[in-house]
């Protein structure tokens, strides 16, 4: 899937992974999508332990990032 430009500037948006979250003691991967333009950031998700659950935070962060106010539901 095909990450929308910035719903603020316009700019360009890149999947971030980073392991920085602790959950019980365990430093677990977190993933969301940031503007490299103004930083605005969208929603974080943390990654499970398997590779399944890895592509399914990612997607949900891909999906907030491309969710829009106008959007039909």
């Amino acid at each position: 899937m095909e990450l929308k430009p910035c719903p603020f500037c316009g700019g360009e948006p890149r999947l971030i992974i980073q392991n920085r979250t602790v959950v019980k003691g365990v430093v677990k991967r977190n993933c969301y999508v940031h503007c490299l333009n103004c930083d605005a950031r969208g929603e974080r998700f943390i990654e499970g332990e398997t590779v399944a659950e890895h592509k399914e935070a990612r997607q949900k962060a891909k999906d907030a990032w491309n969710r829009r106010a106008n959007d039909e539901r």
